[in-house]
């Protein structure tokens, strides 16, 4: 067990919300997939905001119902489950179009395990389907990442 982490084949996978902080241009995935990797070795498979619409995807829904809607006890949050379906849908395809024998797949929390059935699903092997939660830093507003370790199956050209 274990994908063989070749170089010149490897391939970091991202999606464009994994921003630096203050909102710079360039992905920290893409960074360290350029240091660690060299050129060529980075993919952003999510369009932007402004974009989404060119490939069907609808803007997201942020629904929030609050668990104590007389205090701050914080809300429940409601997912556009056919939005993001379409984004990950979307995402796979990208991956599809490309050659490459390993990829880190990094995603936000929420998509780990629906991408990485949508990726067994389009004849990718995950080997592991990975979640980063730091509870002990996380705030209100922080985010936590996912990391999806995939390889082309078989019958993936």
């Amino acid at each position: 067990m274990g994908a063989t982490w070749k170089v010149n084949s490897a391939l970091i996978v991202s999606i464009l919300s994994l921003r630096k902080p203050q909102g710079l241009a360039q992905p920290i995935a893409e960074d360290l997939a350029t240091k660690f990797l060299g050129e060529g070795h980075y993919l952003d498979v999510d369009p932007p905001l402004r974009d989404r619409a060119k490939f069907g995807i609808p803007m997201l829904r942020e629904d929030r119902t609050p668990i104590d809607p007389y205090g701050n006890e914080g809300f429940v949050g409601h997912q556009d489950l056919e939005g993001q379906a379409m984004r990950e849908e979307l995402w796979v395809k990208g991956c599809k179009e490309q050659t490459f024998t390993c990829a880190l797949f990094i995603c936000g929390f929420l998509h780990t395990l629906s991408l990485s059935f949508r990726l067994q699903a389009a004849g990718f092997s995950v080997e592991r389907a990975s979640t980063y939660m730091p509870y002990d830093k996380l705030g209100a507003t922080k985010v936590s990442k996912a990391k999806v370790l995939v390889k082309p199956g078989d019958d993936t050209p």
